[in-house]
């Protein structure tokens, strides 16, 4: 079931990591795409966005964690509007996490600080399709800073990777910004 029942109330430390990796209480956000457009066009879709939406805000209100949702620029592909959204929010946050819109929290006892490593700037799994960028932490860093602008660049800037065909005629999965990693 989709539904975002309330879990368990937190008892400190939430699998946290271990002490020489632990931030004193780092500010960490939680950003979504609200792609409205799209999701008027199917009913069904719709109504899993509101579900999953609902699954990460009881998460995110659970932990302490402020959610932001953020409107896709109507000028690009939904995909490429992650980049522009952590852009725009990181400075607030020592911690960013994405979540693509059909992603949930399975475990929501699990918090993200346990993910979380100061050691790195991007936490990032990847699959058989490569980086996958549906869902991963991004730090407050320069680095961070500089990969998402790249990121950011190559959409619109001299490769144009959001606007060489229509994000739904792709043939290859995972041509959106991904590519720009």
């Amino acid at each position: 079931s989709l539904e975002a029942a309330p879990p368990e109330p937190r008892e400190p430390p939430c699998r946290a990591p271990p002490p020489e990796r632990a931030a004193v209480n780092p500010r960490i956000g939680i950003v979504v795409l609200a792609d409205t457009a799209s999701e008027a066009r199917y009913v069904q879709t719709q109504r899993y966005s509101q579900k999953s939406l609902d699954n990460k805000r009881a998460y995110a209100d659970h932990h302490g964690y402020e959610l932001i949702v953020h409107e896709p620029a109507a000028a690009l592909p939904a995909p490429w509007s992650k980049v522009d959204a952590l852009l725009l929010h990181l400075r607030r946050f020592d911690w960013l996490l994405y979540l693509d819109g059909d992603a949930l929290v399975a475990n929501p006892a699990i918090c993200l600080e346990s993910f979380l490593d100061d050691a790195y700037d991007v936490v990032m799994a990847e699959d058989w399709g490569g980086y996958n960028t549906g869902a991963f932490f991004v730090r407050n860093s320069t680095f961070s800073h500089e990969l998402l602008r790249k990121m950011a660049d190559a959409a619109t800037g001299k490769l144009d990777l959001a606007r060489r065909e229509p994000w739904y005629a792709k043939t290859l999965p995972f041509e959106f910004e991904q590519r720009a990693l």
